[in-house]
């Protein structure tokens, strides 16, 4: 998991599923979270965040669905399609649109049980973590590549 101080509560608010998982947790964070979790905590740097999704084999989006998560993009699931990884989120806002407009690969969860599901099974599926993390990677490079949208800004833009 990646994220700010600020967005550190939506990961902590799934702990009791995380720790159902029995799986490590990498939290790369300006703040460590506090709790009772295998975990790995890498400070937040440019280069932490990079080097540490490339490490990781899952990609978490864990969202509470209310008003304000409703209106959050999506960058960290862009991220780690980015780094190659399959996405567990929960389906959302822009979240769920990722999946049903580009096709992101993972799971994208309605209830809490299929997000630990779905952490469960990737984490035990190596070829399909895999097939999904490149699937993933080449759609992050088709549509949010920064060469890809200074194109779409400069067409909008009349430049």
């Amino acid at each position: 998991w990646t994220g700010s101080s600020s967005t550190l509560q939506y990961l902590i608010g799934v702990s009791k599923i995380l720790k159902q998982s029995q799986i490590p947790i990498r939290v790369i964070c300006d703040t460590k979270p506090i709790w009772n979790i295998s975990s790995e905590f890498v400070p937040w740097s440019n280069e932490n965040q990079t080097l540490g999704l490339l490490g990781c084999s899952i990609g978490l989006a864990p969202l509470p669905d209310n008003d304000w998560t409703r209106c959050k993009c999506a960058f960290k699931i862009i991220q780690y399609m980015a780094a190659g990884l399959p996405v567990v989120s929960f389906a959302v806002g822009a979240n769920k649109e990722i999946f049903d407009q580009y096709g992101c690969q993972g799971v994208c969860a309605k209830t809490e049980k299929e997000f630990l599901d779905g952490i469960v099974w990737l984490q035990n599926d190596s070829d399909e973590r895999r097939r999904m993390g490149i699937e993933n990677r080449r759609i992050a490079e088709q549509f949010f590549d920064h060469k890809v949208l200074a194109k779409i800004l400069y067409e909008a833009l009349g430049v």
